[in-house]
């Protein structure tokens, strides 16, 4: 792979990770976004220890960028084969966790989200893997209504999805579903209900996945616009 080749493989991860040139200028360290346009156009050569790096701010391996067949990756991601399973949350997979949300928060695709801290990631957690690599997860955790809405008296015992998240390749693939039925179904002999929020700023996507794909039930919504 020559230096050209190399850095139209580092642009495209960076799309497929939702990174403009400008974010990843700055997770790089570098001063403005010349340098990184450089090296995605093929003008700059890249070292060991700068390819290295590329891949730990990506979040993939040095592998993924250099041997990289795009035919059968196409192919791998519409029909993936995906292992489902509940998380031990060691310090490698909740360092991979808080990886995963940093991503997430990268896309801004809703208002205030950030990176997970360790303390953030809940015990009743399940993960998706292709070949070993988590590139999904959700978690939650109980609780006890305290206020009556519509449907939900006080004292009820709840259970709230904190987070699902899927990495952008591996959307449109009913991985998302799949976590959701799996929390599901671990806590419907404890909570009555499922609950979530959201804060999602592309509205339309997010209520049709939990409303029309998941069955639930929308109950508010708190709106606002600016007034200057």
């Amino acid at each position: 792979m020559d230096k050209k080749q190399l850095g139209q493989r580092i642009k495209e991860i960076r799309k497929q990770k939702g990174l403009s040139q400008y974010k990843l200028a700055t997770l790089m360290g570098y001063k403005d976004h010349s340098t990184l346009a450089k090296v995605e156009t093929g003008v700059n050569d890249i070292t060991v220890e700068t390819l290295f790096k590329y891949a730990s701010t990506l979040g993939v391996s040095v592998e993924d960028i250099l041997f990289f067949d795009k035919e059968s990756n196409s192919n791998k991601k519409r029909n993936p084969d995906i292992l489902f399973k509940r998380a031990t949350l060691d310090d490698k997979t909740v360092n991979k966790l808080i990886e995963l949300s940093t991503m997430w928060a990268n896309e801004d695709v809703s208002f205030g989200l950030t990176p997970n801290k360790k303390e953030d990631i809940q015990e009743t957690c399940y993960l998706a893997l292709d070949n070993g690599a988590i590139i999904g997860y959700a978690f939650g955790h109980y609780y006890s209504k305290e206020r009556r809405t519509a449907n939900i008296v006080p004292g009820t015992k709840c259970f709230d999805v904190d987070e699902i998240y899927v990495m952008k390749e591996y959307r449109s693939l009913g991985i998302g579903k799949k976590l959701f039925s799996l929390l599901e179904e671990e806590v419907r002999n404890i909570a009555r209900f499922v609950t979530l929020s959201t804060s999602t700023k592309d509205y339309k996507r997010v209520l049709h996945f939990y409303v029309e794909e998941l069955s639930m039930t929308f109950h508010s919504a708190h709106l606002f616009k600016e007034t200057t």
